[in-house]
């Protein structure tokens, strides 16, 4: 199944990747991108569910 996964980056900013979970592990298909603010965290979301 696949889904939108949300995690910390190391600077304070949030890493959107599309994910899968394989053999017990998430296994990323795409970064996203990383979103600093709340704004390009909304427009990466949305991205991310099309």
């Amino acid at each position: 199944m696949v889904f939108v996964r949300r995690s910390p980056g190391r600077s304070g900013s949030t890493k959107v990747q599309v994910a899968e979970r394989r053999d017990g592990r998430d296994v990323v298909l795409e970064h996203v991108g990383t979103a600093r603010d709340e704004a390009e965290l909304a427009v990466l979301m949305a991205v991310a569910r099309r």
